[in-house]
């Protein structure tokens, strides 16, 4: 096997399936979120300070996702 302008195109079309994929699972996992926390909150079943605790462990998920999945 050579390393020709096939192998090149190759090589970026799997880059570009993994970024494709990537991208769904940080957006899966963001609607599914989205969802707890705003069942949590209109349920009634949470208060304010919860919803702070709530808020932090978002903005640190995020955090974390930008870490490893961010290049």
């Amino acid at each position: 096997m050579g390393h020709g302008p096939h192998d090149r195109d190759v090589y970026r079309f799997a880059n570009a399936k993994v970024d494709e994929i990537e991208n769904e699972v940080k957006s899966e996992i963001s609607s599914r979120m989205a969802w707890v926390i705003s069942a949590l909150l209109s349920s009634g079943r949470i208060n304010g300070n919860t919803t702070n605790i709530l808020q932090r462990i978002e903005n640190e998920t995020i955090k974390i996702l930008r870490e490893h999945w961010v290049k």
